[in-house]
């Protein structure tokens, strides 16, 4: 009898932990549907999608073309024909990559080798920008964003196609002026991240592509990744757009800005990266402490309870009331979408290969993860409602000037 109950036992708890694991299946049928249609809508030739829970990638697929044979016209059929996006064609994540970099300076950090609070003079003496505000500039502050940097620095740029070394980069800040007094208020900045990026590689004593392969991306099995933009010849073609209705090809070259913009991936090894930050303590975390990443995902210099604003890196915000962190990324004919639900381990990593497209982008990732939460409660997956042009009479009414805050 002791045995027959055992065996009981045993059955009903495999029932219950089979009943426990969620149903992803309908979510794909659900985006499938949702992803034709923006793209027919909005004129995209290509989009890649991973969705994570925990350790495993539950559902991956690429739609559209990664390289189209022709860019058609004004008034021409814009379908277009070419090799097709897949879940491993190589990408460019744009502002993805700060996220890489943060981790990076976390990692020193946790070696005992930066500080995040003292001066970046300790590590950079000869940086020197205008700063007549006189409050020390920390790695705190770049990378939450709050250290009143230049967007853009004078050489390295996001429009500078000459390729000047990080270390150039980094030096020809001295010719501007910080903004704002450190930690005053949020102004992105590429510069700071990429400045970041340098004392990182400095303290690790090596180039930051070198030094970003060896910490993360060997770890991790990120094979198809990097931050050298010339490493792969089947990257997929970013597409520019117009007001005009003017088409083209995306231009690529290498940024001085190196560690703010450059990070060449797909969405399948983007999802290895954030399976290893949703990890267990003790699971498959070769990145940082728990610890750490909880830091991390703090927001920065705001009153205590509020959520949505930059943490260390990561932008942080909620989704319907999930603790959300991650980045977008917008470079040169691509948008990325890189979301994580950290307290229930979710992930969705979306890409969209049209310039400005990043509102598509967050709005496929946003559908996918209500769609796992709805997945795991056992819920309807929930459809958005498509857009519709706006009416002229409508439109007119909003006609003026907006503004946020001065």
């Amino acid at each position: 009898m002791t045995t027959f109950f055992r065996a009981l036992s045993l059955c009903l708890l495999v029932r219950i932990c089979v009943a426990a694991a969620p149903d992803y299946s309908p979510i794909g049928i659900a985006l499938d549907q949702f992803i034709e249609r923006e793209m027919r809508d909005k004129g995209i030739n290509g989009v890649a999608i991973a969705l994570v829970d925990d350790q495993k990638i539950v559902w991956s697929r690429g739609y559209g073309v990664s390289k189209p044979d022709k860019i058609p016209g004004a008034g021409e059929d814009a379908s277009p024909t070419g090799p097709a996006m897949r879940d491993n064609t190589p990408i460019r994540a744009g502002s993805v990559s700060k996220l890489f970099t943060s981790v990076l300076i976390m990692r020193e950090v946790e070696a005992g080798r930066l500080d995040l609070d003292a001066p970046i003079t300790k590590y950079l003496p000869n940086f020197h920008p205008m700063n007549r505000l006189a409050k020390p500039i920390t790695l705190r502050h770049l990378l939450a964003h709050r250290g009143g940097v230049v967007r853009e620095p004078p050489y390295g740029n996001y429009f500078e196609t000459n390729q000047p070394s990080l270390e150039r980069m980094v030096e020809s800040l001295n010719d501007t002026e910080i903004i704002y007094e450190p930690g005053e208020r949020t102004k992105y900045s590429n510069a700071a991240i990429a400045t970041a990026g340098y004392i990182a590689s400095q303290s690790a004593r090596r180039p930051f592509p070198e030094l970003v392969r060896r910490d993360i991306f060997k770890p991790l099995g990120m094979r198809d990744s990097s931050f050298n933009v010339g490493d792969r010849s089947d990257v997929a073609e970013g597409l520019m757009w117009t007001l005009h209705g003017e088409k083209f090809r995306a231009p690529v070259f290498e940024f001085g800005m190196s560690p703010a913009a450059s990070l060449t991936t797909t969405v399948l090894d983007l999802a290895k990266f954030a399976s290893a930050l949703i990890a267990d303590a003790n699971g498959a975390n070769t990145l940082l402490h728990k610890e750490t990443l909880e830091k991390m995902w703090q927001p920065q210099f705001v009153p205590a309870g509020e959520k949505r604003s930059f943490g260390i890196g990561f932008s942080m915000s909620e989704l319907e009331g999930h603790r959300k962190a991650g980045h977008n990324g917008a470079v040169y004919g691509f948008a990325t979408d890189f979301s994580l639900l950290p307290d229930d381990k979710l992930a969705a990593i979306v890409v969209v290969t049209r310039d400005f497209g990043n509102t598509v982008a967050s709005r496929i990732a946003t559908l996918s993860l209500r769609s796992m939460l709805a997945a795991r409660e056992g819920k309807a997956i929930p459809l958005p409602t498509p857009t519709k042009p706006i009416p002229p009479e409508l439109a007119r009414q909003w006609k003026g000037q907006f503004a946020i805050g001065d």
